[in-house]
């Protein structure tokens, strides 16, 4: 979806506010829609028994805008035509298609409509709205079809082929076809705007016979017939009501379907997200114990090295009588050759950490990015990039403070101590040379080893205590940065929740609407009333009978209060819960808006 929940939510208001400011509830509006030169004004001018003025003198887009006009008490749009310059008043037509309860397309007998002119009438028109088509045979009475039918057998297979289109396109919202002359029709009821059509009339007359055998063979009545119906003050309140709140429920679903999508993609990206974080985290903890375990082993080679190697420098310090200074350069190439192979070794190994650490919060704050379509994150959205930054820097520390823990130890204590004990030695030597030297000087070699691997053993347990310890803080880091993170996975599925709130709301109101059109149309209360438009299915609950025609449904499920519907349905409910079968889809729906409508005006829990 590419828009965000904001700027649908910002359409649909639009939407809205266009539909209440077009809707006529007054009035029925009939619009008279079609191809250039088709005759609509001629049928119009005809019907309203104008003055002629508004007739197509011949050029094309003669309407260039919509025009109204009254029959009786309905109101009749003439609309700009179309297969024209429709692209330059498109706003006027859509706007004019919107206002209307019933449409009227009217093409010329000369060739059927073409399918894509009809779908882009479709694309124009609301979806509730009705449509009939109106075939207009062109031409007046002469000699040579005075003796024939209006309706020829070519015309009769124009109406056919237009049929069949209307029928394609708009399903069931297609009511029927008429065939008339419209302006024979116009002759016949002496609507003569010009000194030519005062002579087309009297030629005419003369032909038929009378003015009333004029206007018959015009089977303009046919039209007249369905408008004057539609007029009836049951069928007109009808009519504008149901056409009106049908518009409100299509955008209703249209909504509700919007959000259901977005919502159903959310949860995907949710639970994806989701799934990722929870491997994400165990993902974090093994690399940080991978690296201290690691540390740790890099640790013990290099603290084992250095004790060989010091080791061996007590032994020749004794043995070859080293003076002090000897000895401490000696010691410093041991230790610092160490201190500088764990530090290398405890650099790589932070920066293999970090950097995979890196690449699983930038994997989490892209999915996190992507689901911000769904909503705003502004307020506590966490800019995962300066995280990681944050964190990169920690690891520095650490690395900087492991550093400077090892110099202390290994640096300053060892040579500490072995200079110490060499020191000692030298000293020894001299005095314990004449007696028993070769056994003094092994058992004091031994001795001097000793102190050097205890005290080298202690420094690698202090050091391995020292990396736990900043394994547990970088592990709280990363615990802390989570829950940052997390808060914003949370929103996410906050967002989903307060989607499933719209679309109960959304119902809810489409419930309330389907009750108070029942309502109004029948003059009875009811207790309940779910109508889905794009099913053209109705469940009601009240005792009222429900004429499908009137309401342009398919089916309907009705009873006569909630014990009848609930006796129905009594066998399927097993532990609380009501089992239907896969293809009772809309019973579903309806049933389960049933439940929370009841939650909702009782405020208990009905099942």
């Amino acid at each position: 979806m590419g828009e965000t929940i904001k700027k649908a939510i910002k359409k649909v208001n639009n939407q809205i506010d266009n539909l209440q400011e077009d809707l006529e509830w007054s009035n029925l509006t009939i619009a008279f829609f079609g191809e250039t030169n088709a005759g609509k004004s001629t049928i119009i001018e005809t019907l309203t028994n104008g003055d002629g003025k508004s007739i197509d003198n011949g050029t094309k887009d003669f309407t260039k805008e919509t025009t109204e006009t009254k029959y009786n008490n309905i109101n009749i749009l003439d609309l700009p035509g179309m297969e024209g310059k429709e692209n330059k008043y498109i706003q006027e037509i859509k706007r004019g298609l919107n206002r209307c309860h019933l449409v009227f397309y009217v093409s010329s007998s000369q060739k059927e409509p073409e399918e894509g002119t009809l779908n882009k009438l479709k694309s124009f028109l609301a979806k509730q709205t009705n449509i009939y088509s109106i075939t207009n045979v062109k031409g007046i009475i002469n000699n040579s079809t005075v003796n024939k039918p209006l309706i020829t057998d070519n015309i009769k297979t124009v109406q056919l082929r237009t049929e069949e289109k209307f029928k394609k396109v708009f399903g069931t919202h297609y009511k029927g076809s008429i065939v008339l002359n419209a302006k024979v029709a116009q002759l016949a009821l002496n609507i003569t705007p010009s000194e030519s059509d005062i002579r087309k009339r009297n030629k005419s007359i003369n032909l038929m016979g009378s003015e009333e055998k004029l206007y018959e063979y015009s089977r303009f009545n046919e039209l007249v017939k369905i408008i004057n119906k539609k007029e009836e003050k049951n069928q007109i309140i009808n009519e504008i009501v149901i056409s009106n709140t049908y518009k409100y429920l299509a955008l209703n679903e249209s909504v509700i379907s919007d959000v259901l999508i977005s919502k159903k993609d959310l949860d995907q990206q949710f639970k994806v997200l989701q799934n990722n974080f929870e491997e994400t985290k165990k993902s974090i903890e093994n690399e940080i114990s991978s690296t201290i375990r690691k540390m740790e082993k890099i640790t013990s080679i290099e603290i084992a090295k250095m004790k060989n190697e010091l080791n061996h420098l007590v032994e020749e310090a004794h043995l070859n009588k080293w003076n002090q200074t000897k000895l401490d350069v000696e010691i410093k190439k041991v230790s610092n050759k160490s201190i500088n192979a764990i530090s290398s070794s405890y650099e790589k190994s932070l920066k293999e950490l970090n950097t995979r650490i890196n690449s699983y919060y930038k994997q989490m704050n892209e999915q996190i990015k992507l689901n911000n379509k769904f909503g705003n994150f502004k307020d506590g959205f966490i800019n995962t990039e300066e995280l990681l930054k944050k964190l990169s820097i920690d690891i520095k520390e650490i690395t900087k403070l492991l550093l400077n823990i090892l110099e202390s130890f290994i640096l300053i204590n060892p040579i500490a101590i072995v200079i110490g004990i060499a020191s000692t030695l030298t000293t020894r030597l001299l005095r314990w040379f004449n007696i028993d030297r070769k056994e003094r000087q092994n058992t004091n070699i031994r001795n001097a080893q000793e102190k050097v691997n205890d005290s080298l053993l202690e420094i690698e347990n202090k050091i391995n205590k020292k990396l736990k310890r900043k394994s547990k803080e970088v592990s709280q880091l990363i615990y802390k940065q989570n829950i940052k993170l997390n808060k914003n996975i949370i929103k996410i599925k906050q967002l989903s929740i307060n989607m499933d709130k719209q679309i109960q709301k959304l119902n809810y109101l489409k419930t309330q609407i389907s009750i108070d059109l029942i309502e109004l149309v029948e003059e009875k209360e009811i207790e309940f009333a779910y109508i889905i438009f794009q099913l053209k299915n109705m469940f009601i609950i009240g005792n009222i009978f429900i004429d499908k025609e009137i309401y342009k449904i398919k089916f309907i499920e009705s009873y006569r209060n909630i014990s009848d519907f609930y006796y129905k349905y009594e066998k399927d409910i097993k532990d609380q819960f009501l089992y239907l079968k896969p293809n009772q889809e809309f019973q579903k729906r309806a049933i389960s808006q049933l439940v929370e409508y009841l939650k909702k005006i009782t405020k208990m829990i009905i099942f």
